[in-house]
């Protein structure tokens, strides 16, 4: 079994001056801006956050983030996503654009999980999706450095030890509360 996926291809940096959407503490739009703006001045958007899984392994795909990163640089992050874009006509494609940029996935259904506030110095409403995958996989050097397949155990023994995104571990451990994703032999993630 393969335990690093290491294709690569050239895709499309972030620019700072996409348009990102503004939201408020509800999570209802409110405005526009570029992403430059919304790193600055620590606005309130949206991003979305994809759990990818492979159905016959039941593993998960991890991504190592570049060093480069303007947030988490060189970190682990069991969710691939990004920023919602104020073009994006809902939350999900936002996830579909950004999965089809990070790791070349394209015709995944995804399933919307949850919103969710996370409070932090760079607050944002998360917009959670799980997908099942078992292709081939396109990342791009600019933003992925390479793909690790790791089961829940992994993750949750490995963050403790390692540098994994803060805000994908918190609605990680979120979904293993609410029971989506379960630990084996009653593992404990705190």
């Amino acid at each position: 079994m393969l335990r690093k996926v290491i294709r690569k291809f050239a895709g499309i940096i972030a620019s700072p001056d996409e348009v990102i959407l503004l939201v408020d503490q509800n999570n209802k739009p409110i405005g526009s801006t570029t992403r430059r703006d919304v790193r600055k001045n620590h606005l309130l958007h949206r991003s979305s956050f994809i759990f990818i899984q492979n159905p016959i392994s039941e593993k998960f795909y991890v991504q190592k983030r570049v060093m480069h990163k303007e947030t988490f640089p060189g970190y682990y992050d069991p969710a691939p996503g990004g920023m919602i874009l104020a073009s994006d006509p809902s939350d999900e494609f936002g996830a579909k654009r950004e999965l089809e940029e990070e790791m070349g996935i394209s015709g995944v259904n995804l399933e919307f999980l949850f919103n969710m506030l996370y409070k932090s110095e760079d607050p944002l409403w998360c917009a959670v999706f799980f997908a099942k995958w078992d292709g081939e996989l396109r990342l791009q050097k600019e933003e992925v450095e390479f793909v690790e397949m790791m089961s829940l155990e992994e993750i949750i023994r490995r963050a403790r030890l390692e540098s994994f995104t803060p805000d994908s571990m918190e609605i990680l451990n979120k979904l293993i509360d609410m029971g989506k994703f379960k630990l084996k032999n009653n593992q404990q993630y705190n």
